[in-house]
């Protein structure tokens, strides 16, 4: 599982820890086993953790690593789910996805509605399904869902 979380300005607040809170859950509902990797973004992709196998010995980590995202400056979503993908793709020969955790407000990289459809088509041709869940109550729901629905 590839987690991508937005910390850009626009994520101040609740939106944060919600998003937050979200990345450790589906980190504590992994099988011992499973790979994860987090990639937060603003204007660029910082990795947050490398593919990491899920254990006994790593998940505590794994949700501290998470929880020391701090907020940033601009948004490019892209840059986020780009490095997401190339993380997901080290480990060959597993199941792999993406969950994309943000508000979807787009002001650097890949910008427009169709621009992330060519993101998701691409993101499925590799065979990594990309779930995008909205942070908050006002998100652009038409890019988080034109990525989904590729």
């Amino acid at each position: 599982l590839g987690i991508v979380i937005d910390r850009s300005g626009s994520m101040k607040g609740s939106r944060i820890q919600n998003a937050i809170r979200a990345a450790q859950g589906a980190v504590d509902r992994l099988a011992d086993g499973d790979t994860v990797s987090v990639v937060s973004f603003d204007t660029q992709a910082s990795v947050v953790v490398a593919p990491t196998p899920i254990s006994s010995l790593t998940r505590e980590s794994v949700r501290a690593a998470i929880q020391s995202i701090q907020l940033g400056g601009d948004t490019c979503v892209s840059c986020g789910l780009e490095e997401s993908l190339r993380l997901v793709g080290q480990t060959p020969g597993q199941v792999s996805r993406v969950l994309l955790l943000s508000d979807g407000d787009a002001n650097h990289g890949v910008r427009d509605v169709a621009g992330f459809r060519t993101l998701g088509q691409r993101a499925r041709d590799r065979g990594v399904p990309v779930s995008s869940i909205g942070v908050d109550l006002e998100f652009n729901e038409k890019i988080l869902a034109a990525l989904a629905q590729e």
